[in-house]
């Protein structure tokens, strides 16, 4: 009885005694134990991010970049264009490269840097960011606007293209004239179902 009056007292001794009970009691832990697997976690995370940084190829130049936001606090909300041709003069590169929250964005500010990677290499740079909710999640992997720039895309694209080009869109004009004709036929027998004759 004196001890629980003493822990209504004070409760951050409750406090320390429940994370206690908690830790050794139930789950078999030390503090000890505890302070160690997070201090081997951080440690190892930090390894791993110094290894990827190191092996990953140099972006072009750009404004220094704080830790964990980057950029963000560089990035003005009006009249980008203007920054980034102070910064293209700054570093002497038509191509800049800024880091906003861990994405990377890369800034061409000139038409020959343009042409140079969005034309002449564009089976490079050209490509679209992982959507990995709508092509995993979902299965949207057949839809060829989705997809990133790949063999799968170039296998779809190519099919789509026997498939739709004007002259082989000659071959579907039989069944498209059919349902026209059902469409007004539905039209003319029942106008009211507009709509569910337009979904037939």
């Amino acid at each position: 009885m004196e001890l629980w009056s003493l822990l209504r007292a004070y409760p951050p001794l409750t406090f320390y005694y429940l994370n206690r009970v908690l830790a050794i009691y139930m789950f078999g832990f030390t503090w000890f134990d505890i302070l160690f697997v997070a201090a081997a976690l951080l440690a190892s995370s930090v390894l791993f991010s110094i290894y990827t940084y190191r092996r990953r190829l140099p972006y072009p130049p750009g404004p220094n970049r704080l830790p964990v936001i980057g950029n963000l606090l560089d990035i003005p909300s009006r009249e980008e264009w203007v920054l980034y041709k102070k910064w293209s003069d700054k570093y002497g590169s038509d191509v800049v490269h800024v880091d906003v929250v861990g994405s990377h964005i890369v800034v061409l500010n000139s038409v020959k840097a343009s042409k140079q990677l969005l034309e002449k290499r564009s089976s490079i740079y050209s490509d679209r960011p992982p959507l990995v909710a709508l092509l995993e999640f979902i299965g949207m992997t057949y839809r060829i606007g989705l997809l990133p720039y790949d063999k799968n895309w170039r296998y779809l694209r190519h099919k789509f293209h026997l498939n739709f080009h004007p002259t082989a869109a000659k071959a579907y004009e039989p069944l498209e004239q059919q349902a026209v004709h059902q469409l007004l036929r539905s039209l003319l027998t029942k106008p009211d179902g507009f709509l569910q004759h337009l979904r037939q």
